[in-house]
C-alpha cells in the first residue's frame, strides 16, 4: 500500500495538512506542484522536516502559470493570458505536432529542475487532473520523465466500479506500457472509495496486489484535516483507521 498526498504546494493550507500527515506517518509520500504559489513554502518545510526523499513531482499542465515561455504561446495548453487551461482529451488534439511536444518536454523538464534546485530529488511522478494519462501527451511525458531520471510514474486509475469499454481498454494499455518500461508505481491505483468498493466485491482478490491510494489533504476552517472538496470527511481519522487495523481495509490490505 502506498498512500500519496497530491497537490503539495497548491497553497499554504494544503502544505500544512500534507506535512502533518507525512510527519504522523499517515501518508507515505506526497507530490509537489512546481508552478504553484505555495511551492517555496512547501520546499522549505519539506527540507526542514527531512522529508525530501518522500516527495515526488505532481506535473502540472492544466492550472496556474507555466514555468517556460514557449508553452504559454500555445492555445492547446494555455489561454490568451498565458495561463494553463483545464483540458482533457475531449479538448486537445489526439496527436501533438513537434513544436507542441517540444514545448511539453521543456515544461516538464523545467518543473523537475525547479524541484531539484530546491533540494527535492523527485524520483516519482504523477500529474494534476491525471493529464499524464491522456493519449495525446502520454508517450511524450513518459520519455521526458525517463530522461529526467524519474524512477516511477503513477498508473491510470483502474479499479473504479464503472470502468468498462474503451476507457478500460485504454487504461489497461497505458498501465501495461508503464510496467513494460519498469515505471509502474503499483498494480492498482484509486481513491478511498475505490478501495472500499473493491474490497466489498465477493471473490475479487485484486486488493491483495500493490495499491496506490490517492488523497488530497486540505485544512478545514476549524483547522481539521479533510479531503479537499469534501469538508465533512475527516481524512486523518480515516487514515488512522486504515493504518491502525480498525477497518476492513487495514485488516485485508495492510
Amino acid at each position: 500500500m502506498i498512500v500519496n498526498a497530491d497537490d503539495l504546494a497548491y497553497d499554504e493550507g494544503r502544505n500544512t495538512a500534507i506535512l502533518a500527515l507525512l510527519e504522523r506517518g499517515l501518508v507515505d509520500r506526497a507530490t509537489v506542484m512546481a508552478n504553484m504559489p505555495g511551492f517555496d513554502d512547501a520546499a522549505t518545510r519539506v527540507r526542514a522536516a527531512g522529508l525530501e526523499q518522500r516527495v515526488g513531482i505532481h506535473l502540472v499542465l492544466s492550472e496556474g502559470t507555466p514555468l517556460t515561455e514557449g508553452i504559454r504561446r500555445l492555445p492547446t495548453f494555455c489561454d490568451a493570458n498565458g495561463e494553463f487551461r483545464q483540458w482533457r482529451y475531449e479538448h486537445i488534439r489526439p496527436w501533438l505536432p513537434r513544436a507542441e511536444r517540444d514545448a511539453l518536454v521543456a515544461e516538464l523538464t523545467a518543473q523537475v529542475e525547479r524541484c531539484r534546485a530546491h533540494g527535492l530529488p523527485v524520483a516519482h511522478l504523477d500529474s494534476h487532473h491525471h493529464v499524464h494519462n491522456e493519449p495525446s501527451v502520454a508517450l511524450t511525458v513518459i520519455r521526458a520523465a525517463k530522461r529526467a531520471g524519474i524512477e516511477s510514474i503513477r498508473i491510470a486509475r483502474n479499479c473504479q466500479p464503472d470502468l468498462r469499454g474503451p476507457k478500460r481498454a485504454y487504461k489497461s494499455a497505458f498501465n501495461a506500457l508503464l510496467r513494460a518500461q519498469g515505471l509502474a508505481a503499483s498494480r492498482l491505483f484509486g481513491t478511498l472509495d475505490d478501495l472500499e468498493s473493491l474490497l466489498s466485491r465477493p471473490g475479487d482478490t485484486r486488493w491483495s496486489t500493490s495499491f496506490e491510494l490517492m488523497v488530497h489533504p486540505d485544512l478545514a476552517e476549524d483547522g481539521s484535516i479533510v479531503e479537499s472538496g469534501r469538508p465533512g470527511r475527516p481524512l486523518d481519522l480515516e487514515l488512522e483507521r486504515l493504518r491502525g487495523g480498525g477497518s476492513q481495509i487495514a485488516n485485508r490490505v495492510l
